[in-house]
Formats: C-alpha cells, sequence, structure tokens
C-alpha cells in the first residue's frame, strides 16, 4: 500500500511541478512570509496543521549568503551522518527550515535529512535552513513523512517548512575550529539552557560569514595560511586640521562631517608645516588653486563636539541630477549596465548568452538584476532590463517605477509558431500566447504574479489591441502608448507589442516569442530543432533590430581580436637583472596561474601570442607606443622603470600574479578579460588607459600596517596626476569610496583592484587600474572633461599619464613611507566627494538606519555613525554603494 502511495503522490508532484512554481510544504503557521511575497496556485493536500501547495513565482536562492558544510562532519555542532545518498537526473534543490531558538516538547519522527540528498549550504539566522540537492523519488519520500506525522530533523530541530527552489552563485567556506565528539552530538540536553548553547553556537559559526573582519592576505611559504591585516596596528599620531581642506557646502542641508575617531592621528601644527611645505614646493600650482577656490567655495562650519576638538571636514556635496560639464555641456551620464531579471537559471543564461552575441561588447556590461536591492541602487545604473517570465509583486513595482521614469525594458514572455515582423516575413519560433490585455476594469499593469496565461475557452479572434493604455502608480495616472510591432499568424495575436509611456522616455517592448533561444536546446525534437535552425538568422535579426531601433543600444558588432607578441620596456641593466634574479622566471620564462610568458631576445623567433601564452620581445620597441615620450615624462627611481606592453592582452592583473620587481608595471591598450572589483566585468576598449602596478611594501613600515590604504593612494594619484598640471586644477574629477575614478561627480569612469601576497616580511601587492582617457563612449573620459572645461588646454597623451600617474604614486608612497600618513588622509579627502553626508544603512535583515559617513578609519573602511550613537565600518566586500545618493546595502551583484 505505501508503495502504491508513494507512486501516486510521485505522479501528482511530476504533474504539478514546473520551471515557474514551487512546491512548499509547510506548518500552516509558516505559510505566509513577508521576505518572499508569492502567491499560491494550487493547494495539493491539507492535513491537520500541515498544507502543500504550490506557489509562483519560485523562489531563486544566493548562495553567497550561505554557508558550506565541513569537510569533515565532526565539526559540525549536530550529529550528520556520512550518508551518500545517489540521486537520479534532473536535480531538485530544497529549502528546508526549521526551529532554532527554543525546544518545546512535542510528539513527532526523527529523521536524518541527509538521507534524503545531499547537504549543499545551510545558515542559522532566526530559523535554521538548509539547502539540500535530491531528486524527485526522495523528495516524494520527504514529502510523505511530513504529510503524514510531525517531523523532527537532526538534533531534533522541528520541521517547520520544506519548499523547492532556484539556486545560484556559491556557498562560502568557513572557518570550524571546534572539533565535536560523537557522544556529545549523539547525546546531548534538551534543557533551555543548553539549547539556548547549542543554538548560539550554530549562529556564532553562522555569523563568520558576515562579520565585518580585515582582510585576510595569504602568506607564501613552505606552507599557505591566512594572516589578518588587524594583527598589525596601524601607526598612531596626534594630527591637527591644516588649511589645506577644501570646504564644499549643499546649498540646503549643509553636511556636517565629525572624526572624533581619527583625531589621534593629527600631528600638532609645528610638526605639520615642514612636510606641507615640501609637499607645495614640488606642486607649485596647488598653491594658487586652493586659494582660487576658496573664494569661490564657503566654507561650512564644523560640527562641534561636546569637548569643543576641532574635526576634520571634507567635500559632501550631493550629486547633481543631471550632469553638466564645467562649461555647461551636458554629458551623457547613462551606465552601460543591462540587467536581467529571471525566473530560472536557464532563461537567464540564454539571455545572457545572446545578449553578449549581439550587443556591442566594448560598451556594455550584463549583469543579473539584483532581486533584493533598492531600486535606487540599480535604477541609474540600467540601460535596459531584460525580464523573463513571472515576477512578483515588489519587483514589478520597481519596474513600473523604472519605466514611467525614462527606463527601457524588454519583457518576453513559447509553442512553435510563425510570425512576421517587419521585413522578416512568415518566421518559426517558440510562441507563448500573449498574457496582455487592456481592461477597462484594469487601469494600471498586474503586480501579481499570473498563475497562467492559458486562455479557457476563450474565442480563436485576437482582441483588438488597444492603442492607449492608462496605468497607475503612486496615485498618478500615466497614458501608454501601444502598438503592435508583430503578430502570429494563425490567431494574429501579438507577438511583439511596443509600449511607450507618454511624456516621459519610457519604453517596454512585450515579446511572446522566445527570440533568445538557441536552436541547440531543441536537438532532442526533430522537427523543431529544424524549423528553429531554418529561422536562426532571423532570430538575430530581430532581436538586434528591436535593441537598436526601438531600445537605442548601440548592436556594432566588434571584431574579434588578434593576440600580438609584447615589449619589454625600461634599461637593459634593470631588465637583465629581474630575468636573472626573479625566483619565478626560469629559462627567460615566467608561469603564472592564467598566463605564460616567454622573454624572447635578439634573433629568436617568438611563438605565436595567445590568451595564455605571451611572447616578450627583450630588445624591440612597440610601434604605437612612444617609449621616448614615456620615459621622457617620467621621473621615479622604481615605478614604471620596467614595464610590458602590449597591444593586446587578457588581462593585466594576470600578468602580476607572481611575485616580480617594486614598480614593476604592465600597461595594456586593450583587454580581452578586464575583471573589476568582486570580478565583475571591466571594459576595457581602445582609449582607456588600463595599467597593473606590483608594490613590494615592507610590513614594518607605516603602508605596510595599513595596507589596504595602498588602494587609495593609488588612486589619490590619478586624480592627483591630471589635476596637478598647471591649467588642469578645476577638471570634474573626484574620488568615490573606496576606489572608483568619478567624472563631473557622477559618471564612473574609472576604478581599480588590489590583490595582496605576504612573503616574509614583505607585502607584494598588485593593483590593476583602468581610466577612460580617451574614448567618451560610453558616457564620457578624462580628455572630454579636458575640452569641455577649456578648448585651449591640451588633451592627455596616452605614453603621458602612465608616466604623471606613476610619479605621482612614487611621490606619495614616498612621503607616507617616511611616515606621513596623514597627507595620505589630507589628499583622499580633498578629492573625494562624500564626507559628512546622511545615509541610509539597509542590514542583510531588511531593516533600514539612518547614519552620518565620518570619514575613513586606518584601514581605509568606511567609518559611519548610526543613531544610536555607535560607529560602524563598512567594508568594500559585501555591500552595494550608492554614497552619492545616500544609500549602502548588502552587496546584491
Amino acid at each position: 500500500m505505501q508503495w502504491w502511495r508513494l507512486g501516486s503522490l510521485r505522479n501528482k508532484l511530476s504533474g504539478t511541478l514546473n520551471s515557474h512554481n514551487a512546491l512548499m510544504v509547510c506548518v500552516g503557521s509558516t505559510i505566509s512570509d513577508s521576505k518572499n511575497q508569492r502567491c499560491l496556485e494550487n493547494l495539493l493536500f491539507h492535513n491537520e496543521d500541515r498544507i502543500g501547495c504550490t506557489v509562483v513565482p519560485k523562489q531563486q536562492v544566493d548562495l553567497s549568503q550561505w554557508a558550506l558544510f565541513p569537510k569533515d562532519l565532526n565539526y559540525f555542532p549536530m550529529f550528520i551522518s556520512d550518508s551518500k545518498t545517489v540521486l537520479a537526473t534532473p536535480k531538485i534543490y530544497l529549502l528546508v527550515q526549521a526551529k532554532l531558538d527554543d525546544y518545546n516538547q512535542h510528539d513527532s519522527e526523527i529523521i536524518q535529512i541527509e538521507n534524503f540528498g545531499e547537504l549543499v549550504a545551510w545558515r542559522a539566522q532566526d530559523q535554521f535552513e538548509m539547502i539540500l540537492k535530491t531528486d524527485m523519488t526522495n523528495l516524494t519520500k520527504f514529502v510523505n513523512c511530513f504529510f503524514d506525522h510531525s517531523i523532527d530533523i537532526n538534533h531534533e530541530l522541528k520541521l517547520l517548512r520544506i519548499e523547492t527552489v532556484n539556486v545560484e552563485g556559491n556557498p562560502v567556506r568557513i572557518k570550524y575550529d571546534l572539533r565535536y565528539p560523537l557522544e556529545n552530538r549523539l547525546k546531548y540536553s534538551l534543557a533551555p539552557i543548553h539549547w539556548k548553547k547549542f543554538a548560539t553556537e550554530l549562529k556564532s559559526l553562522y555569523s563568520k560569514l558576515h562579520k565585518l573582519e580585515h582582510p585576510t592576505i595569504t602568506i607564501e611559504s613552505s606552507t599557505s595560511k591566512a594572516v589578518p591585516i588587524s594583527e598589525v596596528k596601524p601607526i598612531k599620531k596626534p594630527l591637527e586640521p591644516t588649511k589645506h581642506h577644501h570646504r564644499m557646502v549643499k546649498k540646503e542641508n549643509k553636511n556636517k562631517l565629525e572624526v572624533s575617531t581619527l583625531d589621534a592621528r593629527r600631528p600638532k601644527s609645528g610638526e605639520r608645516k615642514p612636510k606641507l611645505e615640501k609637499t607645495k614646493h614640488r606642486h607649485p600650482s596647488r598653491e594658487k588653486k586652493e586659494e582660487s577656490v576658496s573664494k569661490k567655495i564657503k566654507a561650512p562650519k564644523l560640527a562641534k563636539c561636546g569637548n569643543n576638538e576641532k574635526h576634520r571636514e571634507c567635500n559632501g556635496d550631493a550629486a547633481p541630477s543631471t550632469v553638466l560639464s564645467s562649461n555647461g555641456v551636458q554629458v551623457n551620464q547613462k551606465p552601460p549596465n543591462v540587467l536581467v531579471y529571471a525566473d530560472s537559471v536557464i532563461a537567464k543564461d540564454n539571455v545572457k548568452n545572446v545578449l553578449h552575441e549581439i550587443l556591442n561588447t566594448h560598451k556594455y556590461m550584463v549583469y543579473d538584476f539584483p532581486t533584493n536591492a533598492n531600486s535606487s541602487l540599480w535604477a541609474d545604473t540600467a540601460c535596459l532590463i531584460v525580464v523573463c517570465g513571472n515576477v512578483p509583486p515588489n519587483i514589478s513595482t520597481q519596474f513600473l517605477q523604472y519605466l514611467i521614469n525614462g527606463g527601457k525594458l524588454l519583457f518576453r514572455e513559447h509553442e512553435l509558431v510563425r510570425f512576421s515582423y517587419e521585413n522578416w516575413k512568415r518566421v518559426k519560433m517558440m510562441h507563448h500566447v500573449f498574457c496582455y490585455q487592456a481592461s477597462p476594469a484594469k487601469r494600471q499593469f498586474s503586480k501579481d504574479s499570473d498563475q497562467s496565461n492559458s486562455s479557457r475557452g476563450s474565442s480563436p479572434v485576437a482582441p483588438r489591441t488597444p492603442s492607449t493604455v492608462e496605468i497607475q502608480h503612486n496615485g498618478k495616472v500615466y497614458t501608454v502608448q501601444v502598438q503592435v510591432l508583430g503578430a502570429e499568424e494563425t490567431w494574429h495575436t501579438p507577438s511583439l507589442l511596443l509600449a511607450a509611456v507618454k511624456g516621459t522616455k519610457g519604453i517596454a517592448i512585450f515579446s511572446q516569442v522566445h527570440l533568445e533561444i538557441d536552436p541547440t536546446q531543441y536537438q532532442d525534437d526533430e522537427s523543431k530543432f529544424s524549423a528553429l535552425t531554418d529561422s536562426n538568422t532571423a532570430r538575430l535579426e530581430i532581436l538586434k533590430h528591436l535593441l537598436s531601433q526601438h531600445l537605442s543600444l548601440d548592436c556594432t558588432s566588434t571584431s574579434d581580436v588578434s593576440y600580438v607578441p609584447a615589449y619589454f620596456l625600461g634599461m637593459h641593466n634593470l631588465k637583465l637583472e629581474l630575468l636573472s634574479e626573479c625566483e619565478g622566471i626560469k629559462d627567460n620564462c615566467l608561469i603564472a596561474e592564467k598566463i605564460t610568458m616567454k622573454f624572447v631576445g635578439k634573433g629568436v623567433e617568438p611563438e605565436t601570442a595567445t590568451a595564455t601564452t605571451m611572447p616578450v620581445l627583450i630588445h624591440a620597441c612597440p610601434s604605437n607606443f612612444s617609449t621616448v615620450k614615456y620615459f621622457g615624462t617620467l621621473n621615479t627611481n622604481s615605478i614604471g622603470r620596467l614595464v610590458v606592453y602590449s597591444d593586446v592582452v587578457t588581462s593585466t592583473q594576470f600578468v602580476v600574479a607572481n611575485k616580480l620587481a617594486h614598480g614593476f608595471a604592465v600597461i595594456a591598450r586593450q583587454q580581452t578579460q578586464g575583471v573589476g572589483r568582486s570580478s565583475n566585468t571591466w571594459l576595457s576598449p581602445l582609449g582607456c588607459a588600463m595599467f597593473s602596478l606590483q608594490l613590494h611594501v615592507p610590513l614594518q613600515t607605516t603602508l605596510g600596517r595599513s595596507l589596504p590604504l595602498v588602494q587609495h593612494l593609488v588612486m589619490i594619484a590619478v586624480v592627483a596626476a591630471v589635476r596637478r598640471k598647471p591649467g588642469y586644477e578645476d577638471i570634474e574629477l573626484g574620488l568615490k569610496w573606496p576606489n572608483d575614478l568619478y567624472a563631473n561627480r557622477t559618471i564612473k569612469i574609472g576604478g581599480l583592484l588590489v590583490n595582496t601576497t605576504v612573503y616574509g616580511d614583505m607585502a607584494v601587492v598588485s593593483i590593476g587600474c583602468g581610466v577612460n582617457l580617451d574614448n567618451f563612449e560610453p558616457t564620457t573620459c578624462i580628455n572630454e572633461l579636458i575640452k569641455n572645461h577649456n578648448v585651449a588646454l591640451e588633451p592627455i597623451e596616452y605614453e603621458e599619464y602612465f608616466a604623471i600617474v606613476f610619479n605621482e604614486i612614487e611621490s606619495i608612497y614616498n612621503l607616507v613611507q617616511g611616515g606621513d600618513l596623514d597627507l595620505l588622509f589630507e589628499l583622499y579627502y580633498k578629492y573625494w566627494l562624500h564626507s559628512g553626508a546622511e545615509v541610509s544603512v539597509n542590514t542583510s535583515d531588511g531593516r533600514t538606519s539612518s547614519a552620518n559617513i565620518i570619514g575613513i578609519d586606518d584601514y581605509g573602511y568606511l567609518k559611519v555613525r548610526l543613531l544610536d550613537g555607535s560607529i560602524s565600518s563598512v567594508q568594500p566586500d559585501g555591500n552595494s554603494f550608492d554614497l552619492l545618493k545616500g544609500l549602502i546595502a548588502p552587496k546584491t551583484f
């Protein structure tokens, strides 16, 4: 009888579940989830207090917020056996939720969760949760157990809910320090005091994932280990405010900066003055610049504490809503991000693949849509949002607001049909019955997930598509003009609709054809595969036409780059010294993790350059990089004296992955695999100035004790290199924390990435920096800023840029390493774009708290003062920032 029941349940689940909906079995009191608003689709069963149903949309779980189970399960506080469950295809991911905070005596059956699948990840917050990879057979057994009885899982945790989910990302590996004896894990006490200790241990383990600890640095020696920077204390010295700070005031709400925690670093004025005098002597234009600016800008009053101590104050203006250059010329500020929202991983991958194939890859970056982010973080950074499948109400509200504000959206909702669009006639494609119909009783786009798009007994005659529709949002009525772009050829229902919000630039295209699907996905279905293959060229042409003509995206094809040999530049004796003394170079060959450099002498034929092999010519000079201009401008002892230059390279950071020499630099005209912070894609077209620089920093020095400040030093040097040139002082370049270069206060045109490895008492810091120097696409560039500021000023030449930046890096580096750490803070605050500003901090549990930015600490982390007076440091990793708009939120990209 049991096998018959299991078979019946399995058939029911197999026939009910699809890629859009999710199975949820839960205790009735937990069916409502305020964090994930879903709609009930079908009620499957109801037994006592347990409910089984399907809901839409299916939840997407980001595993980067979950912890990986230890390889040795003896390090986990609850007993989990080493049972290995063999799973069939397809795999199903299951979210398992159990009660954690307290234990109430109850009758239930106990099951071992690992007997139903493979443990993927866990987390302990208000409840204990696990992600289980299983299959339909084991899912059926699990559901059957939960349906029949109240269930406890391992350690007698009361099971509250199981739900099928989609997953993305990878769980985080945390350090498990304590080994739990088997006896302790099998024989445990349910007494409140012991249960509380158990729950606290679990939460403490999980908290390792979110603690704002100092970053770790890999130590390479005979063994590898991690050493936190926090073990090396920064130099503390008394600091006094200097007269060389620029002070900016917001017209209506003046930002004030309190940095009482930084006072301990300020030197006495008598100690500070001689070093500043040296700086002025090196840069005679600075003093005139500061005097002229101080006349133009009214200085705000300092915020005072109870002890009347003076505090350092820095620029804190809010970003303007429109971007104008200094001479009033409007500059394009829309960043080149295309965001993809999909209710399944397959759909999302399809969309991203076809976008990469069609869009100008030198102009756009394609990211996943941040589903748990406030729209303030993404709305101004997206030029297009592509939406696939069902959308939950909270997200659809954001999409609607984005559309009304002038944003562009492409919605795609599939059986094989023929449809026509413009010059493309009778195209065979996968189609879905169109779900949008206007109704006088429904004056807005639905913010509820549609459970079904099927037509139930409707007439085969397609309804007439209205030319205008009114939608309501936030109490206002907007008129949407509707145009049919393409129609299905059997029932003549709209296959492609264009909706334009009257009075705005907002445009949405609704597509009922799967223009994103590659025919190869239907290789198992001969008829569909053949038809789709015949229409594949038309498919790509139609999507390209929609993107370029209606959504105004650049679909210019970019030619594939060809790798060529690189050049080793510098004094001959320095080159030979590196080749002979560098431990990583053997027989003129350096093997890094992702690239191999082969140094080639005279009379030797270089190998063919590839993405992973870089021949480097020792005795030749490049034709399109002027060594005369570069070395004639360079005024350093070490930094930039040895350079590997290449027209094309995968990533300059790959080249400096190994220990080379202090000041060794790599310069590339173009990168094919440029990488930004958090592994984001970095656009690297021609016109960008990209370099990687290796600095060898002794740990027992000023910067060695505060290694994260090195990134700030380099970005300071980039800004100073431009703005210290006579006549260029007012060029609108600034720094956005932590390491981004901004033009006109709102347009990102540069950034950097830092990798650090420690060898003994020496930190090897490899900095990758990319700046848009001479390519005003997709937003603007340094030379465009210079031109708009003063047409009489000369643009900065490519070779000159690297030389003056390296000059500034070495100058500031030497002064700071000489003990003048405060100089770095002074220059950073001079150029940064926010200080004292009020921001909203969104915590990972969804709460929002107001805070004031008060500066950066000795490790370069942002310091904010919360409403309760407490001061918190925020790391660059794990958070998303839009400080110019006043928002800090948990990282979602």
